[in-house]
């Protein structure tokens, strides 16, 4: 197992260089390149920001006062890109974000809690009370484990290949 950034890891797992991921939404466009498990757990997208930040957040709307990080190719960003236009800052990942937020390089972080928690627990664990979880979250999402169609075609046509 490889701990990558979400658009590098999505992207070799889609090509069948990996296997798949673990903990990925359910999208209609990932249908076509993964097979989805049951959901694993839930886990909510939610707002953060600085404790020291006096931003205030009710609901989508009120995103668009504020500079906004997300990572690349996250649903955060699929989900904000339009919504937010140029207020959307995009990092590679949410490693680099939790820094870019704490640097004040923008107002607000949209991600997803149990990833957040756990790269602050354990990269960042002096952080852990400087942030704030907004509410309510954008959204509650499942979690699955999906395996790349690239390497289940592979499978199928080596168990099913004509021997010489």
């Amino acid at each position: 197992m490889k701990w990558l950034p979400w658009a590098r890891a999505f992207n070799l797992a889609k090509s069948g260089i990996y296997d798949g991921l673990i903990g990925a939404w359910f999208t209609e466009e990932r249908l076509q390149y993964f097979s989805y498990s049951e959901p694993l757990l839930s886990t909510k997208l939610v707002v953060i920001k600085r404790k020291t930040n006096p931003t205030v957040y009710a609901k989508w709307t009120d995103l668009k006062k504020y500079r906004v990080g997300v990572a690349l190719d996250s649903t955060p960003h699929e989900l904000l890109k339009e919504e937010l236009g140029e207020n959307l800052e995009i990092g590679s990942s949410a490693y680099t974000n939790i820094q870019k937020l704490m640097a004040e390089r923008f107002d607000l972080l949209v991600d997803e809690k149990l990833n957040v928690f756990y790269i602050i627990n354990t990269h960042f664990p002096k952080w852990r009370d400087e942030i704030v979880v907004l509410s309510p979250p954008l959204q509650t999402n499942h979690l699955h484990l999906i395996i790349s169609k690239k390497l289940m075609i592979i499978s199928w046509l080596l168990k099913n290949s004509i021997k010489a």
